[in-house]
C-alpha cells in the first residue's frame, strides 16, 4: 500500500535522520515505529500473548539473519577472488 502525507517539515527531517543512523530506509522504518506502537500500546499480558508476539517477530529476525548470510558469503567469495586476484575476469554472484 501506498500512502501520501504532508508531514510538517521538522517530523520529516526527524524521520529522515533516525532512518539514516540505523541505516534503514525511511519506509523500513516507519514501518518499524508503527509495528511497536502496537506492542506499546497493548503489551502482552499473558504467556500466550507473548509467544504470539515473539512469534510474529521471529520472521523479521530470520529474514534478518538470511541477509546476514547471504553478506557474510558475498564477502568470502570476495575475499577468495581477491587473494587470487581473480576478481577482474570472475562473475560475482549475488544472493
Amino acid at each position: 500500500m501506498n500512502i501520501n502525507l504532508d508531514l510538517p517539515p521538522e517530523l520529516e527531517n526527524e524521520l529522515f535522520t533516525e532512518a539514516s543512523r540505523l541505516n534503514l530506509p525511511v519506509s523500513e522504518y516507519i514501518l518499524r515505529i508503527l509495528s511497536l506502537r502496537q506492542v506499546l500500546a497493548n503489551p502482552p499480558r499473558t504467556g500466550a500473548e507473548l509467544v504470539a508476539y515473539w512469534q510474529s517477530a521471529q520472521t523479521l529476525l530470520l529474514r534478518l539473519w538470511r541477509a546476514i548470510a547471504c553478506i557474510l558469503k558475498e564477502w568470502q567469495t570476495a575475499a577468495k577472488l581477491l587473494s587470487r586476484r581473480e576478481f577482474q575476469t570472475q562473475p560475482f554472484e549475488s544472493c
